[in-house]
């Protein structure tokens, strides 16, 4: 009986401690894109503008960009502009340094690409902007 006990015990805390999640956010750390939120980087990334949850789209954007153009310009691009179209993610490359990721997507009745481009910062998936803020995901 303590066999199955101590057996059911390891069991069960190698399960629930298989689950790693960030403690601080209760976000899951993925450093896979195409696994990222279930359904890939780019509609977990849809999903926290559609819903204006711009903490964790900035969270989510990469320290390069950050520098570059700092997290209020960043927050205040993801406001103002409208990500209302679904993604669906058509290919992934990479060059060894990014992630490249295309999307497919329907705009007004027409199937356009968008591409998005991907670093991993300490186990995280984070978006790397354009040099022109405008161009991201035209």
């Amino acid at each position: 009986m303590k066999k199955v006990i101590l057996i059911l015990i390891a069991t069960l805390s190698l399960t629930f401690g298989s689950f790693a999640q960030n403690k601080d956010s209760g976000v899951p750390s993925v450093n896979n894109p195409a696994l990222f939120g279930g359904k890939g980087f780019g509609s977990a990334f849809m999903g926290f503008l559609r819903s204006s949850n711009f903490d964790y789209a900035v969270r989510f954007t990469s320290k390069e960009s950050i520098e570059k153009y700092g997290e209020d310009k960043i927050r205040e691009f993801y406001k103002s502009e409208k990500f209302n179209f679904n993604l669906k993610q058509a290919s992934m490359s990479s060059d060894g340094k990014y992630v490249n990721i295309r999307s497919t997507t329907y705009e007004f009745g027409t199937g356009k690409f968008k591409d998005f481009k991907i670093s991993i910062e300490n186990g995280e998936c984070k978006l790397v902007l354009p040099d022109n803020l405008k161009d991201f995901l035209k």
